[in-house]
């Protein structure tokens, strides 16, 4: 016997084009070389510090730290079973 709807399809995949980044050195001088690498490692800090940011606010990166959460558990509340059926 047939079933009266269809089965579920899957959603379509969505494809996300990230822009590549080019960057030209032509210079020589090793004093702005070296500040040119310092500036990429500050960059690429600030973009790991803004996705762990980020990361954290989503509903799987929270934790729950108020008082129903890991809180009160240190707070006294150390009465817990040991057996099964205690």
């Amino acid at each position: 016997m047939g079933s009266l709807a269809s089965r579920p399809k899957a959603p379509s995949t969505q494809v996300a084009y990230v822009p590549q980044t080019t960057t030209t050195t032509a210079s020589t001088d090793t004093s702005t070389t070296d500040a040119s690498a310092d500036s990429a490692q500050t960059t690429a800090a600030e973009v790991r510090k803004t996705n762990l940011l980020s990361s954290a606010r989503s509903r799987l990166g929270t934790v729950q730290t108020s008082f129903r959460g890991l809180l009160d558990l240190a707070t006294g509340n150390t009465t817990r079973k040991t057996l099964l059926g205690e």
